[in-house]
């Protein structure tokens, strides 16, 4: 399966050997492009519809879960070639309360 956000390895050279077996899985899957697909749909959901970017909370609506796949994905999707999300601002998080990055998707150029 190709990686069609060519996101960098997620898996550092001192990790134990299940995360970096963890890692080919999600890859040879197609789950990490699946999952970075959806968090790309998501933000540009988000932001249509509210007008404003989310920190990563918001995004998640404040499920815990969905909080740790946004936080991996758009840090992938941010390290990403060419990046798809950027950081351009912090600000007091809906959610939380506490200042947090907002991130904001990026359009490709054509």
């Amino acid at each position: 399966m190709s990686d069609l956000f060519d996101l960098p390895p997620r898996s550092r050279n001192d990790d134990p050997t299940t995360s970096h077996q963890a890692e080919k899985k999600l890859r040879r899957t197609g789950a990490l492009n699946a999952q970075c697909e959806r968090t790309l749909a998501a933000l540009h959901l988000h932001v249509s519809l509210y007008g404003e970017f989310p920190t990563t909370w918001e995004l998640a609506r404040g499920e815990a879960t969905m909080w740790i796949l946004y936080s991996r994905r758009l840090s992938d999707l941010r390290n990403a070639m060419p990046p798809r999300v950027a950081n351009p601002s912090a600000r007091t998080c809906k959610m939380k309360g506490t200042r947090q990055m907002v991130w904001e998707p990026l359009v490709e150029k054509r």
